[in-house]
């Protein structure tokens, strides 16, 4: 392919082999100052080459705005009939809010393409996790601190991808800070040699992550080593090496790029005292600049995309501290996988309580983030889940208003009467964010789920599935309804093993032995009374909005 730029009767060609581009992004630097052009290509069958032109290129006036024109048989009506489409959007967007639209430029407009192709899911899903993700007041607070293992640089596609979605988080006031280094084991013997070696490597990587981020239109700074950000020691059994232990962080070099609207980039090389450098294993340092920072994610990015079991899948969920015990002596948990869990362990307990740690894929970022189901494995700090078979000991209030706020209507006042006689498992979160109501029916064998409910604040963050675990656990057989609107349905298709639905009812169940149940199960099940009020409540809708 054939790419020219042309401005004021100057022309500057460029040219390269779609071979060389197939799974790669490359920036073309122009010779005129106004902007910078990148193409990129993807490793399909229908590979597209596409151009965009930055923020300075499209802010120009139309005189002195440079032609872009393709030629060859990969043309793909470069004509800029996307502005079109483009001043469509803004308008709709601008009528819809006037008072905080933004005008989208064409950073924007990439970002929200591969965004949507990303993502792919409900737009009010991703919008809710958009604004409980931007509820930070504190400008100088990072959203994320994103570790990069050097395995991830071997393959430039996820690298620019992960670009990408790392420039759409700094856009949208989600700032990222980015550290990348190796693993090193306990008592490894490192020689100078191979030291200098890996910071020629670390330094490489850098750069190449910084022009990839500058290339999707993101101000990127390289934090070198030398700077005495990372304070280092030689540990006793090793004086002679060049392995070091991390004793401090300075952070102020982070956040003065913060400050600039810059996203830092640093590695895992540690200085000493007398200014001697030395190599730091990337996850303890990960774990002690995340300390130091607070942030609300810290995404680590390995090559499998997660922790996985012995036959290569990924686990999506660990709850700690309760599932530590139950992880470690999985036939698949290596001593390398076992330092994992114990390094986020004690990376949790220094986290706030909203926090949590991901290890995913680097061209997953986004669907991890803006999706419940997510992408990778999660590790979160999870309230204990305690039973009750009364309600004595239950504070009633905090428990209606749990039910009141997940379904968005309030219970009828004799709710808790009505069930009392019948109840036989209350499964409740210590703070009141998750419960489920298991009933045992006279005369049937079967047990009834009457309540099944998690707050908007704690989905996707494994309470459901944290919750519906200790459920199963207990019951092997169950039965339950759901109205037919319930967007929490697919959820419980997944979790069933029959349904039967009238229209404005779904009846689910599993573990029946006889088929024959299944009739009487759902005549039993649609014969209870509603337990909410008909109407919602308005402060509810608008809350959980």
């Amino acid at each position: 392919m054939h790419v020219s730029v042309q401005e004021n009767g100057k022309n500057q060609h460029y040219r390269a082999s779609m071979e060389k581009l197939a799974g790669q992004a490359l920036p073309f630097i122009s010779p005129f100052k106004q902007g910078r052009v990148w193409c990129s290509s993807f490793s399909s069958h229908n590979r597209i080459f596409q151009m965009g032109v930055l923020k300075k290129l499209r802010d120009s006036s139309r005189a002195s705005r440079p032609k872009l024109k393709t030629t060859g048989s990969a043309s793909t009506n470069l004509n800029l009939s996307m502005r079109s489409f483009e001043i469509g959007l803004q308008r709709r967007m601008y009528l819809a809010n006037p008072t905080n639209y933004q005008p989208m430029h064409g950073d924007n407009m990439h970002d929200l393409k591969r965004f949507l192709d990303t993502v792919g899911e409900d737009p009010k899903e991703v919008r809710y996790w958009m604004k409980h993700f931007q509820c930070s007041k504190d400008p100088l607070s990072p959203f994320c601190v994103v570790m990069i293992e050097e395995e991830v640089f071997k393959r430039p596609d996820k690298l620019s991808d992960l670009c990408s979605s790392l420039s759409f988080l700094q856009r949208n006031k989600m700032k990222p800070v980015i550290i990348h280094g190796k693993r090193i084991s306990h008592g490894e013997d490192i020689s100078y040699e191979h030291s200098q070696k890996t910071r020629r490597k670390f330094i490489s990587d850098t750069m190449m992550l910084v022009n990839g981020l500058e290339c999707h239109g993101t101000m990127a700074r390289p934090l070198f080593s030398g700077n005495r950000m990372l304070l280092a020691e030689k540990p006793h059994q090793n004086r002679f090496g060049m392995l070091g232990e991390l004793k401090g962080v300075n952070v102020d070099p982070i956040i003065w790029c913060l400050r600039s609207d810059h996203i830092p980039v640093l590695y895992s090389i540690g200085e000493t005292e007398e200014g001697q450098l030395l190599d730091l294993d990337v996850l303890r340092t990960t774990q002690q600049i995340s300390i130091a920072l607070q942030p609300r994610k810290v995404l680590m990015l390995n090559a499998a995309g997660g922790i996985t079991t012995s036959d290569h899948r990924v686990i999506s969920q660990v709850n700690m501290p309760s599932d530590l015990d139950q992880m470690l002596p999985l036939e698949g948990s290596t001593e390398d996988v076992k330092e994992w869990l114990y390094s986020i362990s004690i990376l949790l307990d220094h986290l706030p309580d909203k926090s949590s740690v991901v290890i995913t894929s680097a061209d997953r970022v986004l669907q991890e983030l803006f999706t419940h189901r997510g992408s990778g494995t999660m590790f979160k700090n999870t309230e204990r889940i305690i039973q009750y078979d009364n309600l004595d000991d239950v504070d009633i209030g905090k428990l209606s208003h749990l039910f009141a706020r997940a379904f968005n209507r309030e219970l009828k006042p004799d709710y808790f009467k009505e069930i009392k006689g019948r109840l036989e498992t209350l499964y409740l979160s210590e703070g009141y964010n998750a419960a489920a109501i298991v009933t045992k029916e006279d005369g049937f064998g079967v047990p009834y789920m009457d309540k099944f409910a998690v707050t908007a604040q704690n989905q996707g963050q494994g309470t459901a599935e944290m919750l519906w675990e200790c459920v199963r656990r207990d019951y092997h057989t169950l039965c339950w309804r759901s109205r037919h609107v319930n967007n929490i349905n697919p959820w419980y298709f997944k979790r069933s093993e029959g349904s039967w639905s009238n229209g404005k009812w779904i009846v689910f169940w599993y573990g029946l032995a006889d088929p024959k149940l299944s009739y009487e199960l759902v005549e039993h099940a649609l014969s209870f009374p509603e337990s909410f009020s008909d109407a919602p409540k308005k402060w509810l809708v608008e809350d959980h909005e």
